[in-house]
């Protein structure tokens, strides 16, 4: 067995334990006897590779599931300190999300670890970098109707909430380059179209997902295009795969359209403010970029494994993250069904690339969507229409966006030069999400269709890519 491949199977067994570790509650004794039993497979059968190889992955698993470990014992650290009222100086650490609401600040305190979310009311107005006095009890983020909110908030280094604190601004923060601009363009975007236009674009490119209201969020989960509005990966790398394909149709070498990909998605990552969730998706894209300039589906593959072994060793509470899961499976669908989905679609024509465009959205689709099953209660039966009709253009509608966006920061009359085919754009938009969620029957939901549709479609795509991959798949 070559080297590579040992590297790649230690790499999922590292991941494997972290997996392992977040459903099942591991003791010592377990972590103590597969220490042992790994180093004696290691040591004593060294020449026969099979077993030098499963006691390599069960160290690694144990590796995975130490580092979760480390990171789950403080949380039930903190857990003693919830009910407790505190009063410290704290300092905003991220752009406010502003709801329909209230407000939610994350702050960050010098003289503890991890960070609170705040959950205030809307106005008085707070922004980054404010240094505030904060008076009030930590509460553990609760369970919410099925969904974990403390594993959710975890994730993202956040580990209490406290309601209806007594603030004090003690320092006017000085701000944020990317934060202030990001101001100016949802100004401009609230000045010249009206919602839910406004809401739609301003997630698109600002990554203000929280800003729309519950019916648009419903009609997005109805007809399957959530992710068009969300800073994720699986976001990332349909539009960054997209944004590729149309510049190798408008005659660009392979190089020169997987530069300006490449900066697009950094454009892209800038405008949301660097929000970690829009960097861990601006890497996944980046990966799409790389498997597809490579062209080889066990390179690009590897890759995805060890970017997600990086991250896990910087955060293992990252998975339980709804966003990362579907981030990976996005890519990875991607990275082994877009030659497949391509022979599906034989029909619709390649100009401009437009059957990678679609091959790639169906690709991320079906990897995924056993997973949006499980966690949503079940799932669009008109996604694959609705994405078929709105996914294409959503490079059209991100760079008239942008342009829309800079012309009315500099000029208003620029801004109105380009509100017209944004206008337009968005309303078709509006108009399928509208019609489309109204059609009976459009989302299934089930309690017995859960185990059923993820054990069967994940086992469906295990042996169909199998079948396709054995030759180049790299285990």
């Amino acid at each position: 067995m070559s080297v590579s491949r040992v590297v790649l199977i230690s790499a999922l067994g590292f991941v494997g334990g972290v997996i392992l570790s977040a459903l099942v509650d591991i003791g010592q004794l377990v972590m103590l006897a597969l220490l042992i039993l790994g180093i004696f497979l290691v040591t004593l059968f060294w020449k026969r590779s099979k077993v030098l190889v499963v006691g390599i992955v069960m160290l690694f698993a144990l590796l995975g599931i130490w580092r979760y470990s480390v990171a789950d014992v403080f949380l039930q650290d903190v857990a003693l300190s919830f009910g407790v009222e505190i009063s410290s100086t704290m300092k905003v650490a991220e752009e406010p999300d502003i709801g329909a609401e209230y407000t939610d600040l994350v702050v960050q305190s010098r003289s503890q670890k991890g960070r609170i979310l705040l959950r205030v009311p809307k106005y008085p107005k707070y922004y980054y970098g404010d240094v505030l006095s904060v008076a009030g009890v930590l509460t553990e983020p609760p369970v919410l109707e099925g969904f974990d909110y403390k594993k959710f908030l975890s994730s993202k280094g956040i580990y209490a909430i406290i309601f209806h604190p007594k603030i004090e601004l003690l320092q006017r923060g000085e701000g944020n380059f990317i934060f202030l601009i990001k101001e100016r363009f949802r100004g401009v975007i609230n000045k010249h179209l009206p919602p839910p236009h406004s809401e739609i674009l301003s997630a698109m490119i600002l990554g203000d997902k929280g800003r729309m209201s519950d019916s648009l969020k419903e009609k997005l989960n109805i007809t399957g295009v959530r992710h068009i509005t969300a800073v994720s990966g699986m976001h990332v790398a349909i539009l960054s795969g997209i944004v590729l394909s149309l510049l190798l149709g408008l005659g660009l070498w392979r190089a020169q359209a997987t530069i300006l990909a490449a900066l697009f998605i950094g454009l892209f990552v800038m405008l949301t403010g660097f929000q970690p969730s829009a960097i861990r998706a601006g890497l996944m894209g980046g990966l799409v970029l790389f498997s597809q300039n490579m062209g080889r589906v066990n390179v690009g593959v590897r890759i995805l494994v060890f970017v997600a072994v990086l991250m896990l060793l910087f955060n293992p509470l990252l998975i339980e993250d709804v966003g990362f899961q579907l981030s990976f499976l996005a890519v990875l669908g991607i990275t082994l069904l877009l030659s497949f989905t391509r022979e599906l679609i034989r029909f619709v024509p390649d100009a401009f690339q437009l059957r990678d465009v679609l091959g790639m959205t169906i690709a991320a689709q079906i990897f995924t969507m056993p997973l949006l099953v499980w966690y949503f209660g079940g799932f669009s039966v008109i996604s694959l229409l609705t994405n078929l009709l709105i996914v294409p253009l959503l490079p059209f509608v991100l760079g008239l966006g942008f342009l829309f966006m800079l012309a009315g920061v500099v000029w208003a009359g620029f801004g109105y030069l380009l509100f017209l085919p944004v206008f337009f754009l968005l309303d078709y938009i509006v108009r399928v999400i509208n019609i489309a969620s109204q059609i009976p029957g459009a989302f299934l939901s089930s309690s017995i269709l859960f185990w059923v549709v993820l054990v069967l479609g994940y086992a469906a795509l295990g042996y169909v890519v199998w079948k396709r991959s054995k030759d180049t798949f790299p285990f």
